[in-house]
Order: structure tokens, then C-alpha cells, then sequence
């Protein structure tokens, strides 16, 4: 037992060692430099939005949150090549369409 603890000891030092601390501060600064420092520049008002709060939705308004998902899922299904309702027609019914609230068999 002890020599398998010593070898999960050595990894993880080499793991999170010297190398990957390079490897973020690296890429930290290779984004802080593609990016033309605008995280540092633009963080004062980046709190001032997160401070401010949300404003009162009006009909057809959505939150942040659902904002977000949407353009995930869309990047998501863009990358894998799939549209709406592929999955569920391709499998026979097998999986749950969501939007049309149907699943299992197809009815």
C-alpha cells in the first residue's frame, strides 16, 4: 500500500508541480496579451455590473442564465452538426424531445 501512495504522491507533485503552474501563468498571460489587456481595462466596469443588480423584465425578456444556455447549446449543436429534432429522429423515438413532449416510442 505504501509504495502505491508514494507513486500518487509523485504525480501529483509532477502534476501540480512547477509544470502546470507554468502552464496557467502561460496561458494567462498569452490570453492578457491576445486580448490586449482588455480584462484589466474593462474590469471596473465589470463590477459595476455585477453590483448593479438586474433590471425588471418586461414580456419576452430572459435572464442572463437563459441567455447563456441558449448560445451554448446552439455553439453545441453548431460543432457536433446536429439541428433540432435530429437526435430524437434519428434514434426512433428513443429519446426525449423536449419540445415536443414526446419520448420513448414516439407518442
Amino acid at each position: 500500500m505504501e509504495p502505491i501512495k508514494t507513486l500518487i504522491g509523485d504525480l501529483n507533485g509532477l502534476v501540480w508541480g512547477p509544470p502546470m503552474l507554468i502552464l496557467i501563468l502561460g496561458t494567462g498571460f498569452f490570453l492578457m496579451v491576445g486580448l490586449r489587456a482588455m480584462p484589466l481595462v474593462r474590469l471596473r466596469y465589470g463590477f459595476r455590473m455585477l453590483w448593479a443588480g438586474r433590471r425588471e423584465q418586461g414580456k419576452g425578456d430572459i435572464t442572463p442564465f437563459n441567455a447563456l444556455m441558449t448560445s451554448r447549446d446552439h455553439r453545441y449543436r453548431q460543432y457536433r452538426g446536429r439541428r433540432h429534432g435530429d437526435c430524437y429522429r434519428r434514434s426512433g423515438g428513443a429519446v426525449l424531445d423536449v419540445v415536443h413532449g414526446v419520448g420513448g416510442n414516439g407518442h
